[in-house]
């Protein structure tokens, strides 16, 4: 919905024109009254671009992309330590289930929430970004666990912090790739 007096931005932004042309106009001297034109206005007008802009969608698909991936991590937490400590496998083997469960709870949050807007519903279609999900994802344990190892292994630094640089760069990359792979614009 338009805000205050920027309708032209509005239009220019969500409006599918191929070209824009300039029309010249010459504003003549005010014979009354006052601009309404105040840094308010000048600071809702940038307030607006930004609300408007891509970049604000796809940091707001980040956030989303993050948050899911936190509830992932509660995921393979729990069910790593539920087969493990109650179900009696051995911890390698708990990861494996572990791992696949959390990327297949996140690649449904993000099917429904954090990409929504890209969803196609033919079944096909679903299992091939599931799929592609997958594939992204494993890479991104890959890694992480390179990250971890060589900050801590060749720099000696702290496993936790460079387990914190690996899951950072994993997210980068899970997100840069379900963003423009998994589930790539139309």
């Amino acid at each position: 919905m338009p805000t205050g007096y920027k309708i032209l931005l509005e239009v220019l932004v969500r409006g599918k024109a191929h070209e824009v042309v300039a029309v010249p106009y010459t504003f003549g001297e005010r014979e009354r009254g006052t601009s309404k034109l105040s840094f308010r206005e000048e600071l809702g007008y940038l307030r607006h671009l930004w609300q408007l802009s891509e970049a604000r969608t796809e940091a707001t698909r980040f956030v989303k992309f993050c948050a899911v991936g936190i509830s992932g991590v509660l995921v393979n937490m729990g069910l790593l330590w539920l087969l493990t400590d109650f179900a009696g496998f051995y911890y390698l083997f708990s990861a494996i289930f572990a791992i696949e469960a959390s990327i297949l709870s996140n690649f449904t949050l993000n099917e429904i929430w954090t990409f929504r807007d890209r969803r196609v519903g033919a079944k096909k279609s679903i299992l091939g970004r599931a799929l592609k999900f997958n594939l992204v994802c494993i890479v991104g344990v890959g890694l992480n666990m390179a990250v971890l190892y060589g900050l801590t292994e060749f720099f000696g630094v702290y496993y936790l912090a460079s387990n914190l640089a690996g899951i950072a760069v994993a997210t980068l990359w899970n997100y840069g790739l379900s963003n423009f792979w998994a589930w790539r614009r139309r």
